[in-house]
């Protein structure tokens, strides 16, 4: 299903699904606060309600028609007004109404006084019925005039790292005990197992070119890193172990900038880090929930994005700043920036219509951030489905090709006053994009299995089963160009506070970075404004740090992919690591496959061939893939540590998820041939439990259009096949099904 997500305000539309209202709305009734909980979210009420009133929620009988039947009336509009700060927001029946920028921490921050001209334009309309709204926002003859368009904020909004499950019940780590001396116990899934996740970690690091070296330079100069996502300022603190999952994207990309910024663990490198929440909602309510929620829309990212620079402007300028945002949303169903490269600019100092209101913010945030000498680096974007289901970059990193403001521009449009130029007076250095994308690769150098057709950018950087030391652990293993973008935040940061001889601009330190990187054997599909076709580069630390100071001491030590990924079969060696598996033993099964021609957007035709037994039953209907919002978010992957080790898949499900056993429909697994294109193999349903089960990949003959049948784990190692993806349906938490991705290795 195609949808639009903008429109004028004389054109009313209801949104066309009600899957996020209820599934968020379930998620809710799971939640529970423990008293510190409760006074945060207190003193959140009574110190920073900000200009916008709270709205009651809806009641139990307006709740039951948000169900998964039902389309779900849009509970928040963002409106673009004309002189919104000098007359206010217009006023609207049944509506909580405020600037949506100037709101909650933001105008705790500052104290009474108003962001600059193009920030309040846009005002937020929250619903405050008891029963759903019978339409959108309505205003009076003379305000309607104010009012140049008016569009539903929508909880487009995703994390860059791969869909998975919906539940968030109180976490648990129940070992099991396993066969050996002592009774040794074992966590319930691999994804768990410390001994993995060490090498993990230290195998991420090393493709990085972040390992440490011996040196140890003091940074002569501060950088900021501020990391827009599911974690506020107040949750910073939260241990990973113990967070609840939708709070743990963010905490894994704060994770991940420690671990490549700072390699020796500088503690005064490492608190140069801070966040903003841009995930506030929960289904069914307007309002956005004091600790946060599992759902973020174009507003609450712009919100965030204001409260980012607010903080670094009232406590840490003259210091540089990178905005981090793993986060984004598909252009075809959230809305784009529809306007030529280089007339952009123009949406901030006039009034127009032809934006969705709630994309024109954000870019509005990301031009102040521009002006400010700010560097936005943002996720290239995954695909969460089947090859060629989601095309293209997602915004904002698609904004790459969008230049940054002049000095000019900026002056025209903030005012002198409200930007930094500090390191360059006269505007002579700051031409570049808007913003700078990241995209994705396994350890040998291939996009990584989620990547989506036709929207790699120019650089990249390992982004496969990440994992990060966190505290006296470490986090999970993540797979996606949220990765990437915290990995490259973090190099961005390093190099710019060691440039303090050479003061650089943030598209003069990206520059360096590009320049700096390896040259890849593919294309990019997302060009940097102004450039031409050019190659992918893959980033390292090391060869950047050495890039701005050559011959100095390097914080790094030079470590190629390879030898990560030689670690991590390593580690996939004997039951030590693997533990107790349940093999699933059955007959030969004989898959036909057919091969199909797809149009990959910008990335122009792909095969895609599939493979699955014609005796599978139907497949039940997911979610609409075309609807991002239908799954609660931020979510931390099911089945994070899923190898294909000696041809058999092995099944290790996070038990954050679901308890005891979960039966899986229509397992897929999907990769990559050169010779064939991509290829998805549907096996047989499988029940996993808590102890991890064995697929034999020996078991399923596969008849490709070219080339005589052959077992699928001969022709994984035949065909050198080190990754892929494993796509699967689970009950989601409203009983219904739901399609989830997990990044798979190969190993021999």
């Amino acid at each position: 299903m195609t949808m639009n997500a903008s429109r004028s305000h004389t054109e009313p539309r209801r949104r066309a699904s009600g899957r996020a209202s209820a599934l968020g709305a379930a998620l809710l009734g799971l939640l529970s606060c423990n008293n510190d909980e409760l006074d945060r979210a207190r003193a959140y009420v009574e110190d920073m309600g900000g200009a916008l009133s709270r709205a009651p929620r809806l009641d139990a009988s307006a709740q039951a028609l948000v169900d998964t039947s039902a389309p779900a009336p849009d509970l928040r509009y963002i409106a673009l007004v004309k002189e919104a700060d000098s007359k206010g927001c217009p006023a609207a029946t049944g509506w909580s109404t405020g600037p949506l920028l100037r709101q909650g921490p933001v105008a705790a921050l500052l104290e009474g006084q108003t962001l600059p001209a193009p920030l309040e334009r846009f005002c937020e309309y929250r619903w405050g019925g008891a029963q759903p709204p019978a339409d959108e926002p309505k205003f009076s003859e003379l305000d309607t005039a104010r009012v140049v368009r008016i569009d539903a904020d929508q909880d487009v909004v995703v994390p860059q790292a791969p869909a998975s499950a919906l539940q968030e019940a109180e976490l648990t780590r129940s070992p099991v005990a396993l066969p050996g001396p002592g009774n040794l116990t074992r966590p319930r899934h691999l994804g768990d197992d410390p001994a993995v996740l060490e090498v993990l970690a230290g195998a991420f690091r090393r493709a990085a070119g972040a390992a440490p070296g011996t040196a140890t330079p003091t940074p002569a100069d501060v950088a900021y890193v501020a990391i827009v996502d599911s974690v506020s300022t107040a949750q910073a603190s939260t241990a990973y172990s113990a967070a609840r999952p939708r709070l743990r994207h963010g905490l894994m990309m704060a994770a991940l900038v420690r671990a490549i910024r700072c390699p020796h663990g500088d503690a005064s490198c490492a608190a140069q880090q801070y966040h903003t929440q841009a995930f506030p909602y929960a289904g069914g309510d307007p309002d956005a929930q004091p600790n946060g929620g599992p759902l973020g829309s174009q507003g609450s990212l712009a919100r965030a994005m204001t409260e980012a620079l607010v903080i670094w402007r009232k406590d840490h300028m003259p210091a540089r700043l990178i905005l981090n945002l793993s986060v984004g949303w598909d252009a075809r169903y959230g809305g784009a920036l529809t306007k030529d490269p280089a007339d952009h600019v123009s949406l901030l100092s006039g009034w127009s219509a032809d934006v969705p209101a709630p994309v024109q913010a954000v870019h509005a945030v990301a031009a102040w951030a521009a002006c400010n000498q700010a560097l936005v680096i943002a996720a290239a974007g995954n695909n969460p489905g089947a090859p060629c289901e989601h095309t293209g970059a997602m915004a904002p990193g698609l904004w790459e090709r969008y230049p940054a403001p002049t000095r000019q521009e900026c002056t025209t449009l903030f005012g002198a006053e409200t930007f930094a130029y500090y390191d360059d007076p006269e505007g002579k250095r700051g031409a570049g994009s808007l913003v700078y994308a990241a995209g994705g690769l396994t350890y040998d150098d291939q996009p990584i299995p989620n990547a989506r057709a036709g929207g790699m950018p120019t650089r990249a950087m390992p982004s496969m089963q990440a994992v990060a030391s966190a505290g006296s652990g470490y986090t999970g293993s993540w797979t996606g160009t949220s990765i990437a973008t915290a990995s490259l935040s973090a190099v961005a940061a390093r190099l710019w506070s060691h440039s303090s001889g050479q003061p650089l601009s943030p598209h003069e330190i990206m520059r360096l970075i590009d320049r700096t990187g390896v040259g890849l054997p593919m294309s990019a599909s997302l060009l940097p404004s102004g450039q031409g076709a050019q190659a992918v580069r893959r980033i390292s630390a090391q060869r950047a740090f050495a890039g701005l100071c050559p011959g100095c001491a390097n914080p790094y030590v030079s470590q190629g992919p390879s030898d990560a990924l030689a670690l991590i079969d390593q580690s996939f060696t004997g039951t030590q690591v693997l533990g107790s598996r349940v093999p699933i033993n059955a007959q030969l099964v004989a898959l036909p496959c057919a091969a199909t021609e797809l149009e990959c957007g910008p990335a122009g035709p792909r095969t895609v061939v599939r493979c699955a037994s014609p005796t599978l039953a139907a497949a039940p209907v997911s979610p609409d893939a075309g609807a991002p919002w239908v799954r609660p978010q931020p979510d931390t992957p099911i089945c994070p540590v899923c190898p294909v080790k000696d041809k058999k898949l092995t099944l290790s499900l996070n038990p954050d998820h679901a308890a005891g056993a979960v039966t899986i429909s229509r397992p897929t697994l999907s990769f990559s041939l050169a010779s064939v294109g991509d290829v998805d193999v549907t096996l047989e349903e499988v029940t996993v439990g808590s102890t991890p089960v064995d697929v034999d990949l020996q078991r399923f003959r596969v008849a490709l259009p070219t080339g005589a049948p052959t077992l699928l784990g001969d022709l994984l190692e035949a065909e050198g096949v080190r990754a892929g993806e494993l796509r699967f349906i689970v009950p989601d938490e409203a009983g219904a099904p739901a399609e989830l991705v997990s990044a798979v290795t190969v190993h021999s």
